[in-house]
């Protein structure tokens, strides 16, 4: 953790896993932290790059993104990582790209609104000259998707 996060910080953080900034005055009420100090601080680890972007969190279920996997993506030579990840890091239906050590090389989180979409998108993976074979497994119920660690602590 950076050292320089004030418990400040560390409050408005937390307090924005949980909630969005519609308000600087109810955050301040909510924090006891005034609202100039938000305002500052928020704009402070933005310039820093800890907080990148304040966006809405939304019900991608009702969107109608109902079909998650995990792509395990297998390459012919590590030297293929990096192409293909350029391929695909901006396809709209990968949620996640990580690049694995392991059984395989590539981890694409899919997230699509039909099997068939999914479908599409395995095939067209299947498809490039750096694959070598893409195995899935289907989520069945989401639990929890996010990309925030859940409570920010100092230290």
């Amino acid at each position: 953790m950076d050292q320089s996060l004030s418990n400040n910080d560390v409050k408005i953080l937390n307090y924005l896993l949980e909630n969005d900034l519609r308000n600087y005055n109810r955050m301040s009420r909510e924090t006891g932290i005034p609202a100039s100090t938000i305002y500052d601080r928020v704009r402070a680890m933005r310039k820093k790059g800890i907080v990148r972007r304040l966006i809405p969190e939304l019900d991608l279920e009702k969107l109608g993104y109902r079909v998650f996997a995990a792509l395990e993506i297998e390459v012919n030579s590590m030297r293929d990582v990096d192409s293909l990840k350029d391929k695909y890091v901006n396809n709209a239906g990968i949620a996640g790209l990580f690049k694995m050590s392991g059984n395989y090389d590539l981890l694409a989180l899919a997230l699509v609104r039909s099997p068939g979409e999914l479908e599409e998108l395995i095939n067209s993976l299947l498809k490039e000259p750096e694959v070598k074979d893409v195995h899935g497994n289907l989520g069945i119920h989401t639990y929890k998707f996010s990309q925030n660690p859940g409570a920010v602590r100092q230290g």
